[in-house]
């Protein structure tokens, strides 16, 4: 599986400091949803799925080449894998996002936030905007 979905700072609209492999070699596919909430961690987000769910959490769809090393560099990005302590803050996983368009299913990989969340404040628009 190639695609990647993003929703913090990996997005094209931010200003943060995107790996520069990821921008190398991503291309944009599209605007996308899945159903989840979004919390604000600290200066990023982090999402948690919660189906069933009329929350929804927006987002980016990437297609990545040279998938097995991109996800190597992003996992380190988000600190996720077996070489970082546990527990970890993010989790790598496949999950199921829709085209904003034509609400055509996708699988993508996406960082799940992994923490608990009652002490974090819910981005209830389901869309990170830098702070």
């Amino acid at each position: 599986m190639n695609l990647v979905f993003v929703y913090g700072t990996l997005l094209k609209e931010t200003t943060h400091a995107i790996p520069k492999l990821f921008h190398q070699k991503s291309v944009f596919v599209t605007e996308a949803f899945t159903y989840g909430k979004l919390f604000q961690v600290s200066y990023y987000p982090g999402l948690v799925l919660t189906p069933p769910s009329l929350d929804k959490v927006y987002g980016q769809v990437f297609r990545i080449s040279e998938i097995e090393k991109v996800l190597l560099a992003l996992d380190k990005y988000e600190e996720a894998g077996p070489s970082f302590p546990y527990p970890q803050e993010y989790k790598r996983t496949m999950i199921t996002v829709y085209d904003l368009q034509s609400s055509e299913p996708m699988k993508c990989w996406a960082y799940l936030y992994n923490l608990p969340t009652e002490n974090l404040e819910q981005i209830v628009t389901g869309k990170f905007t830098q702070r």
